[in-house]
């Protein structure tokens, strides 16, 4: 699956870490955990999909959602996952201030996290995921502009 959540992954790992950690409980005080979703970025997300399905061959039909605990969601086949991730790279870039979730990964900016193992609850990037050198080339363009 590949989501938008309507409350920031970042901010529910720091709101468990202040209750574990009292003192670190300014990390998110004075912070809103919704992530804001303007008008535009419906029209980012259904563009992002074509553009995907244009050069991969790989079709993804968000579902958009006004309301519940996703901006928007879709499910992909396994087969489809290397398609997905460059969605992912896409959407993230396109939507910059978004945390995005695919499937137990974290999508920031252009980069994959993950949680730290353990009882840590912060996230390191995830130098192990990576788009195949062929999907890589395929949209280079679209994650550059």
């Amino acid at each position: 699956m590949l989501a938008c959540p309507r409350v920031s992954p970042e901010w529910e790992l720091a709101a468990l870490r202040a209750l574990i950690k009292p003192q670190t409980k300014a990390a998110i005080a004075h912070r809103s955990a919704k992530q804001l979703w303007t008008r535009d970025a419906d029209g980012i997300v259904a563009v992002a999909c074509d553009r995907v399905a244009e050069r991969l061959g790989a079709r993804f039909e968000p579902h958009l959602s006004p309301d519940g605990d996703y901006h928007f969601f879709l499910e992909f086949p396994a087969s489809d996952v290397e398609p997905a991730k460059a969605l992912a790279l896409l959407l993230s870039r396109r939507l910059p201030k978004h945390w995005l979730v695919f499937d137990r990964l974290l999508v920031h900016n252009g980069r994959f996290y993950r949680r730290r193992r353990g009882y840590m609850l912060t996230l390191r990037p995830a130098s192990d995921v990576h788009l195949k050198r062929d999907i890589r080339a395929a949209v280079r363009d679209l994650l550059k502009g």
